[in-house]
């Protein structure tokens, strides 16, 4: 319910707790009372997290931080304080146990600068926003506060706790009201004045005695209202069972829809932290299958690719080299989502296309490699073309006031290989940003002229929602294959591993002819101006027969990519019910060989365009066309000649083999 309530400092760790101040305060804690909450309130620190496989551009100014943070090993996250000898009470948010890649250890540091590791979870309430542990080897000379359950409007009143990440601070106000929590009105929260920070959860709100009267869990957004649970609420929550509660907090989608949902959880306790934490994100792992699998049980009918409406679409796809996704439009049909790329060229060669949202933390690429640079290169490091995203977004982290620019992210801390459902594989790293507390993740599929990516820059608290995200996301993830005949002769020499089922049993190779098989279509073209140099796409949909694999629906040749001179084949299907009237004339026309597909070259307004019937196929409902085009300038007649000899190039595709070995 509160995992976004503070942001926690990353750059600030805790000092002594020998710091407390009681400056500002508008009455006077009776004498010892201050010393008192130096023996009963403590910080709660992490060890810092370094820097990991990230370099940077310059040094990090060290000297710049103050020299009591630059020494200490640890940072802070939050504050706990002591209600017996050997117990104690923080927000339950601090810890947030259900949440991934958060934070390995958790230690109590106390005034002698000892720290003590968690062991045992005594009451746990992700509702409430408050829980109560143990620790291993408990701090000596604890001076547990005495707690008061009891309070007015206009009491003064004390926020007690590690602020900034900069050690125990005493900050003055008073009680304002009294509201409600937002979820089901069963209690009522504290709003308070006295200042809090980053760092402050899990403090305690303390009365002008030193008693306290609530857990402080939120820092106000304006004006300085901040919120507390009364301590009444503590005895309230269960000694059990833990009880994690996300209001609203879990979102799942099939990559079309989305919806939210409450997310319930009880284990055992007493338990350790650490077995807690692996129940609870278990559990949640659990919770979003399930409900992902409840969502496309009910939208099936409206789903991709089930959805009746998809099949006039697949049937006459639309081809694009982006990374794409089927998407419905404002009408409920079924489409390709356009996507703009911005051009990046890179230094040393190559270009990066590049897509993301208006904040630049996620988006998708495309990558085409260094015409000298083997594909393979970038497959066995993929931290370059990590690093070439990093640089060319700008990525760095804030150090002591300063933007410091990562030089390069370093090795991945995933890299991972998994199959879509159409038989694509899918290259799955991930890079961590441990001083931004961050994580890079990148989805790449393959291509002959290098990969094309979705990625995302996320909190590391989120890095296993999002991955489990971009995973959903593949079914109505459209990518089409282009290079030049010599990328698709290194691409397809590669391990098939690399490669889609769809073209499991192409074939590309320049000689004296440009003889390939791709998917339906097969050739040994021998025109002039092809070489290992020309442009070749295969265009891919998903297959309307059997919707679980791709078919390659048209492939085309260039001799050069930036002119509009090409030679392609292409696979026509039989309309159905809901087919446009277009995709209608273009078969019934191209069945009866009439103009415009008789072969005879006319001008479309941009281009010449010569095309016709190549042949049609066995399996009813099937037609090949060919088509050629060139500028309108070009002579007419050399265009007719020069289809007409790519059409007699043109043949059958061997019989595909059976338990192919990879090469």
């Amino acid at each position: 319910m509160h995992r976004a309530l503070l942001v926690l400092a990353l750059l600030a760790p805790a000092v002594s707790l020998g710091c407390a101040s009681a400056e500002g305060r508008g009455s006077i804690f009776p004498a010892g009372t201050v010393e008192r909450m130096n023996r009963g309130v403590f910080e709660l620190v992490v060890p810092k997290a370094g820097d990991g496989n990230v370099t940077y551009t310059q040094p990090l100014p060290l000297d710049l931080v103050p020299y009591a943070q630059r020494v200490d090993k640890f940072q802070g996250i939050g504050t706990a304080f002591a209600i017996s000898p050997t117990r104690f009470v923080t927000a339950a948010h601090v810890l947030n146990a259900y949440e991934k890649q958060r934070f390995d250890t958790i230690l109590l540091r106390d005034s002698s600068g000892k720290t003590h590791e968690i062991s045992t979870i005594l009451r746990y309430s992700q509702y409430r926003d408050v829980v109560e542990f143990e620790v291993v080897d408990p701090p000596a000379n604890v001076a547990p506060l005495e707690v008061r359950n009891q309070v007015e409007i206009g009491a003064v009143v004390d926020s007690v706790g590690n602020a900034g990440g900069e050690g125990i601070v005493i900050r003055t106000g008073s009680v304002t009201s009294f509201v409600p929590e937002p979820v089901d009105g069963k209690w009522k929260y504290i709003r308070f004045t006295a200042p809090v920070s980053h760092g402050n959860s899990g403090g305690p709100l303390v009365d002008n005695e030193g008693r306290v009267l609530g857990v402080v869990i939120q820092m106000g957004a304006a004006e300085n209202l901040n919120v507390a649970v009364p301590m009444a609420e503590l005895e309230k929550i269960g000694t059990a069972q833990s009880e994690f509660y996300l209001h609203g907090g879990v979102s799942v989608s099939d990559g079309v829809h989305q919806e939210f949902a409450d997310w319930h959880f009880a284990s055992p306790l007493p338990a350790s932290f650490d077995d807690l934490r692996k129940a609870a994100q278990a559990n949640l792992r659990e919770t979003l299958d399930r409900r992902v699998s409840a969502m496309l049980a009910r939208t099936a009918v409206q789903s991709f690719p089930v959805d009746p409406g998809v099949q006039p679409f697949l049937r006459e796809p639309q081809s694009s080299p982006a990374l794409g996704s089927y998407v419905r439009d404002a009408k409920g049909h079924w489409t390709a989502n356009p996507v703009t790329y911005k051009e990046i060229p890179i230094a040393g060669g190559g270009t990066l296309f590049l897509n993301d949202a208006a904040n630049h933390l996620a988006g998708s690429l495309l990558f085409a490699k260094p015409k000298t640079a083997p594909l393979n290169l970038y497959l066995k490091h993929p931290t370059l073309l990590a690093d070439i995203l990093v640089h060319a977004q700008g990525i760095g982290v804030s150090f002591a006031g300063r933007a410091i620019a990562i030089a390069s992210l370093g090795a991945p801390e995933v890299d991972e290989h998994w199959t879509d459902v159409y038989g694509r594989p899918w290259l799955s790293y991930v890079w961590r940003i441990p001083r931004a507390g961050e994580s890079v993740l990148f989805e790449c599929l393959t291509r002959p002229v290098g990969l094309a990516c979705r990625w995302a820059r996320v909190p590391l608290a989120l890095e296993e929602a999002v991955r489990a995200a971009l995973r959903r996301a593949a079914p109505v993830t459209t990518l089409d294959y282009v290079g030049s005949v010599a990328d698709w002769e290194e691409y397809l020499a590669l391990p098939r591993s690399y490669r889609p089922r769809v073209l499991a049993h192409a074939r590309v190779h320049a000689g004296k002819e440009i003889d390939f098989s791709i998917g339906p279509f097969a050739g040994a073209v021998d025109l002039q101006g092809l070489s290992r140099s020309t442009w070749l796409s295969a265009f891919t949909s998903v297959d309307p027969a059997a919707t679980t694999n791709q078919r390659v629906f048209e492939v085309r040749l260039a001799p050069d990519k930036e002119k509009p001179t090409y030679y392609a084949v292409e696979e026509e299907l039989e309309p159905v019910a809901g087919s446009s009237p277009r995709h209608a004339e273009v078969y019934k026309k191209l069945e009866a060989q009439t103009a415009p597909y008789n072969g005879n070259a006319r001008a479309d307004g941009k281009t010449n365009v010569a095309s016709g019937l190549l042949q049609r196929v066995k399996e009813k409902g099937k037609q090949m066309m060919y088509f050629c085009r060139a500028p309108v300038g070009d002579d007419k007649a050399a265009l007719e000649t020069s289809c007409a000899q790519f059409r007699a190039s043109l043949k059958a595709p061997p019989a595909k083999e059976v338990d192919e070995t990879e090469p």
